[in-house]
């Protein structure tokens, strides 16, 4: 989901204002919930981990090549 379907779907979320509002202790900051979800997509999958290391393998395979060629 992207971050402006994201937005999207928090402006469509009803709200309810209260000059008296009875407690905050279970109310939820929309700006921290779009915070937390964005730092989650932003966590790699397996696939992507996978990928990364194949990358780093090669890096590393070519660095010893060229050190055992000295």
């Amino acid at each position: 989901m992207s971050e402006e379907e994201f937005a999207k779907l928090v402006e469509e979320i009803p709200s309810v204002i209260d000059k008296n509002p009875i407690s905050s202790y279970y109310s939820i900051n929309v700006d921290d919930l779009r915070k937390a979800v964005f730092r989650l997509n932003k966590i790699p999958n397996y696939n992507d981990l996978l990928k990364e290391n194949h990358q780093l393998q090669e890096k590393l395979d070519k660095i010893n090549e060229m050190h055992n060629a000295q």
